[in-house]
């Protein structure tokens, strides 16, 4: 498989290809299938603090769109319905990861700010509003 493989938190890590169970849901219906993912042993997932990392990059993300097709088609005998999520991740790969830690009370904070947003997403839009505004 021709991929680019990505950097984790630090340079020297070179994260591996894995094969992971996903779930894909359109509406109330959803379907297993076998995706791919990058998985590092070294670097911290965010979540819990402790290694392995596993994340998906934009090049699985289509890698993975297409597998979904296949398995909702094999279940379902149709196309793959478009996804009914707003405000999906631009063409514009994210290419730079960064290790944040954050208290337990921040996390709380965050959660009760972000609305409908992933952490993720919320952290992105603050990070941006915040840089906008410091070169205006």
């Amino acid at each position: 498989m021709d991929v680019n493989v990505p950097t984790c938190n630090y340079a020297e890590c070179r994260p591996q290809l894995v094969a992971r169970a996903c779930t894909g849901r359109r509406g109330a219906r959803t379907v297993g299938y076998q995706g791919l993912g990058w998985r590092c042993d070294r670097c911290s997932n965010p979540e819990t603090g402790f290694p392995p990392l596993e994340f998906i990059d934009a090049q699985l993300a289509q890698r993975n769109e297409e597998a979904l097709r296949v398995a909702w088609r094999a279940t379902f005998g149709e196309d793959l319905p478009a996804s009914e999520r707003q405000g999906r991740m631009s063409d514009a790969a994210r290419s730079e990861r960064v290790a944040v830690l954050l208290t337990t009370e921040d996390l709380e904070q965050i959660d009760l700010w972000r609305g409908d947003r992933s952490r993720s997403e919320f952290v992105r839009d603050i990070v941006a509003t915040s840089l906008r505004r410091r070169s205006a």
